[in-house]
């Protein structure tokens, strides 16, 4: 029996593990996550479908910190769409 498992999109854990951040901006690399219905999924480019944020740095920071407002690992105000911990 094998198992299979829903992904976000095309390897995305990989291609944000090469960009160097949790989550890229969703305006870089034609991405245009603002354009997508939660505003944090890229919806064109080499991200298609992946999970993007607004202002994600290096470190992933607390989800009840600095008004990130985390839900589910990612921000919803401050920094929103990127990861949180």
């Amino acid at each position: 029996m094998s198992l299979s498992h829903a992904t976000e999109g095309p390897d995305c854990l990989e291609t944000n593990n090469n960009r160097g951040y949790p989550n890229s901006n969703c305006y870089d690399n034609n991405c245009h996550g603002e354009l997508s219905v939660d505003g944090i999924t890229c919806t064109s480019g080499n991200y298609l479908k992946c999970p993007c944020g607004y202002g994600c740095g290096r470190h992933t920071g607390k989800c009840n910190e600095n008004r990130c407002n985390g839900h589910n690992g990612r921000c919803t105000t401050n920094d929103k769409g990127c990861n949180c911990i």
